[in-house]
């Protein structure tokens, strides 16, 4: 049974595969993506 990437539970029934990862609920998803969004100002050019 995989494990959450986000808090290490193991994945029951609902588990959610995306990218390769296991989480066990749509909370962990959205924490996992907001995480690792990329930084929005680190794109904008500093001339701008």
């Amino acid at each position: 049974m995989a494990k959450c990437v986000v808090c290490g539970k193991k994945c029951g029934d609902k588990s959610i595969r995306k990218g390769g990862k296991d989480f066990c609920c749509v909370d962990c998803l959205k924490q996992y993506e907001d995480k690792n969004k990329p930084d929005t100002k680190a794109n904008v050019c500093e001339f701008c």
